[in-house]
């Protein structure tokens, strides 16, 4: 229902949060956090408690570290409360002309909402990085999953890959990732699903998937005068029940900026390429130029 008109709302957020340190290499973590807001009569509140532990020590010429937690979270929204535990290890060392680190994360949890249900999901991660002469590449790659458990259609995945080279007055970057799970259609978005029917209606879930890729380049001819020009592609798809839309976007950039002294100029170009629907159509295409001067002042 709406609202009436000079509604006042109030809020109040207390956090407290505490550790202590009785080795070096370990270390524990308190947190307690309680949030109440009212508006319009209508009032809701929530309670967080969480407790973890941190251990990190040189193993095998390198660096181990680790850390786990467990949380309990309720709400007076449909009585919900939550109760999970996440863990994470993480390995950086030397090999070589490399360095870098990987990392793998695990997390499980128990949830109410009208409905008792169970959420599973697991990440890694891995970085690494090398001289070449006088430049430097750097790798990325990252990935996660997370599911309600034994619930069909209830998974998100995500992947992503990344690479950049630079050296001196020239970089380049490049990256690769494609998702897909199923989501909630809100006013910034899609969301992911928090919590299976029957409390979500199945014609409110919308599944969705893609990939993207996109490439950069940066170049510094001389000193305050900076070239940059980027390219994305996206193609993407969702559907529910009774409908299906099938999305592109393509963009590319060049930018130029010069700083001198105080005074910035900037002048640049966009194109930009963009179709979705149900029916396959002519995407529509959009250019676009732009200058400017920029100078910052002080008054005091």
């Amino acid at each position: 229902m709406p609202f009436p008109l000079g509604s006042s709302s109030h809020a109040l957020d207390l956090s407290a949060t505490t550790s202590y340190t009785p080795l070096q290499d370990l270390s524990f973590q308190g947190t307690i956090d309680h949030r109440a807001q009212t508006y319009a009569g209508f009032g809701v509140s929530s309670d967080d408690y969480s407790a973890g532990v941190a251990y990190g020590h040189s193993l095998l010429g390198g660096t181990f570290s680790s850390y786990a937690s467990v949380t309990r979270y309720t709400s007076n929204v449909y009585n919900e409360a939550a109760t999970g535990g996440s863990g994470s290890i993480s390995y950086t060392r030397r090999v070589g002309v490399w360095s870098g680190n990987a990392s793998v994360r695990y997390s499980h949890s128990a949830q109410t909402a009208l409905a008792t249900y169970t959420q599973s999901g697991y990440g890694y991660g891995l970085n690494a990085g090398r001289k070449l002469g006088s430049w430097i590449w750097t790798l990325t790659a990252n990935g996660s999953e997370n599911r309600i458990d034994s619930v069909s259609n209830s998974s998100s995945f995500s992947q992503g890959y990344s690479s950049g080279l630079s050296g001196g007055r020239l970089s380049f970057n490049g990256s690769y990732s494609r998702s897909s799970g199923n989501s909630i259609q809100s006013g910034t978005g899609l969301i992911p699903a928090p919590i299976p029917g029957p409390v979500i209606a199945p014609t409110l879930l919308i599944l969705y998937g893609g990939s993207s890729y996109a490439g950069a380049v940066g170049y510094t001819p001389i000193h305050g005068l900076v070239l940059t020009g980027d390219f994305s592609h996206a193609r993407y798809h969702t559907h529910n029940q009774s409908d299906f839309s099938d999305n592109l976007l393509q963009q590319a950039d060049a930018k130029a900026d010069w700083y001198f002294r105080q005074l910035h100029f900037m002048a640049g170009y966009s194109r930009l390429m963009q179709g979705f629907g149900s029916i396959a159509g002519t995407p529509v295409r959009l250019n676009s130029f732009y200058v400017g001067v920029f100078r910052s002042m002080h008054f005091f």
